[in-house]
């Protein structure tokens, strides 16, 4: 039985999803450097994923159009072109070797061979023309094999976070997104392997260096810890809050409702991904569907569409500071408890009276 007959050795059939995209057997793991997490409509992650791509890409020609991807990327170009072009001399080497062989059988090959070396020798050696830094992508999609989650990879130099903030600016300008189908973007500067170890190596690098070079003048600012998490178990809420409130110096304080900086942090899989912004809030939590919607009340009550927006987002807000304070009280009440169990359980010694 052959293998496309079936049995044990047949070939596993490819599975697809409804966008017509191919399930991925192979784990998640994306190279560390700044990234997007781009979350998109269900089903159509294949097109997200094109639109997504045509915008940013445009928005680098217009915005960044001297800046190209990092050099590191062409060498390794060069290198694969320069292989190619020792494989194709070393089979020039053969085919000689071949051909001096055959002299001996036959004059007229002799002839022909020789003939064929003189023309050679007259001409130039076609070489393929190198690719330049900007033939690069600047974007690197990275299957996620997961429903409504897209991953790319930023190529050094370019920085995530002031793309997003330039496609989002035209978001809020125009009030055209571009796509049906994205939701929300989350640019971070680094993403590293989401472990314990990284992730505290990770707070010291980014939040630590980043909020210190931005108090020079030794006034600490506001900031809000916007942590969200998929398709992972390993770490925890509290340790990763806990992290970064120890990886900060003591001038910056937490603020919930009215932060300066907003402290993002993106866990997926087996990556983290951080970054700290400040246009978080200003841009509807990087989501252009609310800029969007925001525009169009604007152009249909003036003022008051911007107004009424203003009073949804501290709604918006003032729920969710409601569910951290939830959360945080519970968390007390259960403390509060543990601690009372311990004092009902630990034996009470009573004195004997002295006649």
């Amino acid at each position: 039985m052959s293998k496309r007959e079936g049995g044990d050795n047949a070939p596993r059939q490819r599975k697809y999803r409804k966008d017509g995209t191919q399930v991925q057997f192979k784990s998640f793991s994306p190279p560390e450097g700044p990234a997007i997490f781009v979350t998109c409509v269900r089903g159509k992650e294949k097109q997200a994923t094109h639109d997504i791509l045509d915008i940013l890409n445009e928005i680098c020609d217009r915005y960044f159009p001297d800046v190209n991807v990092q050099q590191r990327n062409k060498v390794e170009i060069e290198g694969s072109d320069n292989r190619q072009e020792d494989k194709k001399e070393d089979d020039k080497v053969d085919v000689d070797k071949d051909t001096t062989d055959k002299k001996e059988d036959s004059d007229i090959k002799s002839q022909l061979a020789a003939e064929l070396d003189e023309i050679n020798k007259t001409q130039t050696p076609f070489k393929k023309p190198q690719k330049s830094s900007t033939d690069l992508k600047r974007f690197v999609n990275h299957p996620t094999d997961t429903q409504c989650m897209i991953y790319l990879e930023v190529r050094r130099p370019f920085n995530p976070i002031a793309i997003v903030e330039r496609y989002l600016e035209e978001v809020e300008q125009t009030g055209k997104m571009r796509t049906k189908y994205i939701q929300r973007l989350t640019p971070v500067s680094h993403v590293a392997h989401a472990s314990e170890n990284a992730f505290e190596a990770l707070c010291g690098f980014t939040f630590q260096n980043y909020l210190d070079a931005s108090t020079a003048d030794g006034i600490g600012g506001n900031y809000r810890i916007e942590l969200r998490t998929r398709s992972h178990n390993t770490l925890k809420r509290d340790f990763i809050i806990q992290k970064i409130v120890d990886s900060i110096s003591p001038p910056h304080r937490i603020d919930l409702s009215n932060p300066d900086r907003w402290c993002i942090v993106e866990v997926f899989k087996s990556v983290v991904g951080v970054s700290v912004v400040s246009s978080y809030a200003k841009f509807r939590k990087f989501n252009p569907f609310s800029l969007v919607e925001a525009k169009n009340k604007e152009r249909a009550g003036g003022n008051s569409g911007v107004e009424q927006s203003k009073v949804e987002q501290d709604k918006e807000d003032k729920v969710e500071q409601k569910k951290e304070d939830k959360v945080e009280q519970d968390r007390d009440d259960k403390k509060e408890k543990l601690e009372s169990e311990k004092v009902d359980k630990t034996p009470t010694t009573h004195s004997t009276p002295t006649l």
